[in-house]
């Protein structure tokens, strides 16, 4: 099997394929697998999948497992939402973690065998015969397999081949990011806890980066995105100006940042369809969401389980029965994410919404948490 991209999805489909006995080697286009600084949440839907691939010692001791997270207004600081996460293991079977996306990223490259990750091939195109797809590089270079997973992002080269031309759409939002070291932290009565905060078509919020930073994040709405780049690096001048008259303990987390940046933030409509005979999509090239609800990289992980089971479960034979079989599985479930995801956006833009002293999405989470990738594919 090929895997085109070495993010979380790609490099989480490697390694579950790897656990199953089958062949795969991973593509990934950059030099060297670096991510930009920032933090992620891992919710028990994701972690349990983790932690079967054998990842639970190395997650544990680079992460943070929050007590909660919280809502509160952009002006006075007023709380909104409370919602504690201190039963999640023991309702879900897993913890929520706080963790580095690069230290993520390290563990799962460290859990590949060194055979498998080849870096600095660009893919251009995938091509389909009735045995095999073929990979076809920028250096003129070709690869071929039973199968071909493309989980090379939004601006995914292998949806393209598929004759999938959709575009994404910029959502009008800009999220300035950046980690402080924990140490800068002190005096600002930070703890375990996710904490946001809801503004006028804003948004900003905090949470541990693991044990050693502090990740930051504050969406603003813009009309635009007239750069030809998907990241820049500000000062903390002009983060500071997006947020001059919000709450002083926004202000003063936004001052210990040594290295902000900004990204802006995209949507993709709904696709006709993820795969082909032997080529399908998985992760933000499929179905990208909005962070409002904290679940893109939990849904490649989900992704990259149920396409793993499926084609170790089938000869070079069955490739596109089983391919068929990962999306109908997959689908219905990613589509109401994003949708939920953009629904949330409105309601974080919207500091005067009512809202109810608890998350008052129990229902909702507890559908996301509880999920269960191996027997969603198994009962499929």
């Amino acid at each position: 099997m090929i895997v085109i991209g070495g993010g979380i999805g790609g490099l989480t489909t490697a390694l579950a394929l790897v656990r199953r006995g089958v062949e795969v080697e991973l593509f990934e286009q950059r030099l060297a697998l670096r991510e930009l600084g920032a933090g992620i949440g891992l919710s028990p839907n994701a972690t349990n999948i983790l932690h079967r691939l054998g990842l639970e010692a190395a997650l544990r001791r680079v992460s943070v497992v929050p007590s909660g997270a919280t809502l509160q207004r952009w002006d006075d600081g007023r709380m909104l939402i409370r919602h504690p996460f201190a039963d999640h293991e023991r309702i879900y079977g897993a913890p929520t973690y706080l963790i580095r996306r690069a230290d993520l990223v390290s563990i799962l490259t460290h859990a590949l065998p060194d055979h498998v990750l080849s870096t600095g091939r660009r893919c251009v195109g995938v091509t389909e015969e009735p045995e095999c797809a073929s990979v076809h590089f920028a250096d003129g270079g070709t690869a071929s397999a039973d199968a071909v997973v493309g989980a090379d992002g939004i601006g995914s080269g292998v949806r393209k081949s598929l004759g999938l031309h959709q575009v994404p759409i910029f959502s009008g939002l800009v999220a300035y990011r950046g980690l402080i070291p924990a140490e800068r932290t002190t005096g600002l009565n930070i703890g375990a806890e996710i904490v946001n905060w809801t503004g006028p078509r804003s948004y900003f919020l905090y949470y541990p980066a693991g044990n050693r930073y502090l990740n930051v994040v504050g969406d603003i709405t813009v009309d635009e995105w007239p750069h030809p780049v998907s990241a820049l690096e500000v000062t903390v001048g002009e983060f500071l100006a997006q947020f001059g008259p919000w709450h002083p303990q926004v202000i003063k987390v936004i001052e210990l940042i040594e290295h902000p940046w900004k990204m802006p933030l995209y949507r993709l409509d709904d696709l006709p369809r993820w795969t082909s005979h032997r080529v399908t999509l998985l992760g933000d090239a499929a179905h990208p969401v909005m962070h409002f609800i904290a679940q893109g990289a939990a849904l490649a992980i989900e992704d990259a389980a149920v396409v793993a089971r499926c084609l170790a479960e089938a000869g070079s034979s069955g490739v596109p029965a089983a391919l068929a079989t990962y999306e109908s599985v997959r689908r219905p479930r990613t589509t109401r994410c994003q949708l939920k995801s953009y629904q949330m956006m409105e309601v974080g833009l919207d500091p005067d919404r009512e809202r109810p002293a608890s998350s008052g999405q129990g229902d909702w989470l507890d559908w996301v948490y509880a999920y269960d990738a191996d027997r969603a594919s198994r009962e499929m």
